[in-house]
């Protein structure tokens, strides 16, 4: 996917409410192109932005994976971090999305990931991802945090 904003620059709040609902899908790849100028994964690309523009983007890229069908222990096991792991429970909570926070908050407690690979067998973490209609939820959600925010995203 190519972005039509430059990857590297800044971009204000007003360009990025310009975008209208493609705004999420814009910044994603803007990450996805810095990750790989970096050679690092999206989660870590995710880290050089300020809390706000983290959480909003860990919750994107989370979404599209649900969207994806990866179930609730897959998502959290790709984000590579507890850090980035209670980012996301606690921007799920804080939109709203209590239930699929809990969730994932269980989930979260129940996973071994000093392990060497994700346990697909253990049925209590491998919950199925929401169904689509909250997915659309939380991704009208998304677009409101953007147009919402009190910075533009920051460059490179």
């Amino acid at each position: 996917m190519s972005s039509r904003l430059d990857p590297f620059a800044s971009h204000s709040v007003d360009e990025l409410k310009a975008l209208g609902p493609r705004a999420v899908v814009e910044l994603i790849s803007i990450i996805e192109t810095r990750a790989e100028a970096r050679d690092e994964t999206f989660v870590v690309a995710c880290r050089h932005l300020p809390q706000a523009w983290q959480a909003t983007m860990l919750l994107a890229h989370v979404t599209a994976a649900f969207e994806q069908g990866d179930s609730m222990a897959e998502v959290l096991w790709d984000l590579e971090s507890d850090a980035a792991r209670l980012l996301v429970i606690a921007a799920l909570k804080e939109i709203g999305e209590k239930s699929l926070s809990a969730s994932l908050g269980n989930v979260h407690k129940d996973l071994d990931y000093g392990a060497e690979d994700l346990d697909e067998s253990n049925a209590d973490v491998m919950l199925p991802p929401p169904p689509p209609d909250d997915l659309a939820r939380i991704r009208k959600k998304l677009i409101a945090l953007v147009r919402g925010m009190d910075t533009g995203f920051p460059e490179a």
